[in-house]
């Protein structure tokens, strides 16, 4: 056999996760519904593992003054093993003392499936500047697929 000919290899059952299949970093909305965002400053949404087989998820989208965006996530049911998520340290981001204002359609968009979020520019509430394309929430791998949008040039 020839090196060449291996298009990928697989170290999984059928129930179980496995890093080469691309739905296996997606996740969907359970009800299939996009949420409405106008006039909200804040929004909690169910996400479903499209591949099966990692817990779902809770990601809440909320926006503060100044027009900060916060994105968070917490196991629904609570992870297999009773491992927490990780969580950005308040050191670096503390929105305890931030008031919650504003209007999240004015600088986001939800896809619902698979479940992506487009960051946009705020002046014309069109224009995407960073995007979460898909992730993975496990008790021993957190992996985020995002892309920036830049000028040309």
């Amino acid at each position: 056999m020839r090196f060449s000919d291996i298009h990928s290899i697989h170290f999984s059952m059928n129930n179980e996760f496995n890093i080469c299949d691309q739905k296996h970093y997606q996740y969907k909305i359970e009800d299939g519904m996009t949420p409405n965002l106008d006039g909200q400053n804040s929004v909690s949404i169910k996400l479903i593992h499209v591949g099966g087989v990692l817990p779902s998820i809770t990601a809440k989208l909320m926006i503060y003054s100044n027009n900060i965006i916060n994105f968070k996530w917490t196991y629904t049911e609570g992870s297999v093993t009773g491992k927490k998520m990780f969580k950005v340290p308040d050191e670096y981001i503390n929105a305890n003392n931030l008031k919650l204002q504003g209007d999240l359609s004015q600088f986001v968009r939800i896809l619902p499936s698979p479940f992506q979020v487009q960051f946009l520019f705020t002046k014309d509430s069109t224009t995407e500047y960073f995007g979460v394309d898909s992730m993975v929430y496990d008790d021993y791998l957190n992996w985020i697929r995002v892309h920036a949008v830049t000028e040309q040039g």
